[in-house]
């Protein structure tokens, strides 16, 4: 196995441990040592239940749903659950997804998306989606606390009714702060990756105490897209890998074909 294109490379994994198990196996099948060290906690919002209650007991009052990630999907139909609310009610209504992740995961819910953008971005999601739409249409936003803005504004801007829902919020993983602490100041880690730009401060915010920066020169870091690319190297980060499909199955690739072809 020592011929592995990440052969006994020691990748950081800072998404969700249910989120990880997936990346950390495509990690080992190139040889790689995944380490999982979730940065994120997932949480329903601790305020505005009871308008959450009341914006899904009236789903058929909209013409589309848009999920902005997969999380997004997963705490929707949770709160369908908790609320005793038929998935049915959404059948008749237009979906669209900000990626091909969360398409897959909502077509195990049974649904499949009228719309996925052909880059995975929400400016791509935002430019097809209000091509489609009139002004008679009527879009519930389903996302998390730290979604960027640009859908909610860019369908404001063009005059379509939306609705606007937080169905979880993402907090700093305070529990894994001496784990992190540990990993880091070791010198073992090659790569570190990130899944998002909440993903890129927490692990800021949780290394403030210690030298983040000439700890993680050595490292390259894998950022899934180009807004975690831009904030990773906002905070100071220059050792930047973006894949060209946005996806945690293109950023391994992109890293194995990074380290198959020369040194970072």
């Amino acid at each position: 196995m020592n011929h592995a294109p990440l052969f006994s490379k020691k990748i950081l994994i800072t998404r969700g441990a249910r989120q990880a198990k997936e990346m950390a196996a495509s990690i080992e099948e190139f040889g790689g040592v995944p380490v999982t060290i979730p940065l994120l906690k997932l949480q329903k919002p601790v305020q505005h239940t009871e308008h959450i209650h009341n914006v899904l007991q009236n789903l058929m009052q909209y013409t589309w749903l848009v999920f902005t990630s997969q999380n997004g999907v997963k705490f929707f139909f949770d709160f369908l659950d908790a609320f005793k609310i038929d998935k049915e009610s959404i059948k008749h209504q237009k979906i669209a997804v900000v990626g091909e992740k969360t398409k897959r995961l909502l077509t195990k819910y049974g649904f499949t998306p009228t719309l996925v953008p052909t880059e995975f971005v929400a400016e791509k999601l935002l430019a097809e989606l209000v091509s489609t739409l009139t002004t008679s249409d009527k879009v519930l936003l389903i996302r998390g606390n730290l979604s960027r803005p640009v859908l909610l504004n860019g369908l404001k801007e063009h005059k379509i009714e939306t609705c606007d829902l937080v169905v979880y919020e993402t907090v700093p993983n305070e529990e894994v702060k001496e784990e992190l602490v540990a990993v880091m100041k070791s010198g073992e880690i090659d790569a570190v990756t990130f899944t998002s730009s909440s993903s890129v401060r927490f692990f800021t915010e949780l290394l403030q105490a210690v030298d983040w920066k000439e700890q993680s020169k050595r490292c390259i870091i894998v950022c899934i897209g180009p807004i975690t690319e831009r904030t990773a190297k906002k905070v100071g980060f220059t050792r930047c890998l973006t894949p060209q499909e946005y996806t945690t199955e293109g950023m391994i690739h992109a890293l194995v074909e990074q380290l198959s072809n020369e040194p970072f």
